[in-house]
């Protein structure tokens, strides 16, 4: 299980006994969103403070796991209230209105702007 709160902390729990595992500080401002990867073992957290937080699932020497965060970016420019994970990418959108698609191995973004509203075709009329 996965949280953010209003202090900015992402935090990781024992789904079977509900005890904390790690609780991380990354963001400046409230999380408001995050995602696990369907492999489970890459996470991220956004919120009013608009950078993505990646996480990542090591083990350690002694045969333990271990959330630690990895990268982060800033993709989008004003609260991000939803992340969708989906095989190497990561979709966010917010406030502004954009839908980002971010990939965090090539380093690439890619802003789709918003449908304008009225529709995008016009028909003539004799």
């Amino acid at each position: 299980v996965i949280s953010g709160d209003s202090q900015g902390r992402t935090s990781f729990w024992n789904g079977n006994n509900g005890t904390l595992m790690e609780s991380i500080h990354g963001h400046k401002a409230d999380v408001l969103t995050v995602e696990l990867n369907p492999d489970g073992n890459r996470a991220y957290s956004s919120g009013i403070d608009p950078t993505i937080m990646h996480f990542q699932l090591i083990s350690k020497n002694n045969g333990t796991k271990k959330w630690v965060k990895s990268i982060h970016r800033c993709v989008n420019t004003h609260d991000v209230r939803s992340l969708v994970c989906s095989k190497d990418k990561i979709y966010s959108g917010g406030v502004d209105t954009y839908l980002t698609i971010s990939n965090y191995l090539a380093k690439s973004v890619t802003r789709v702007p918003p449908i304008p509203f009225g529709g995008v075709i016009e028909l003539a009329r004799h």
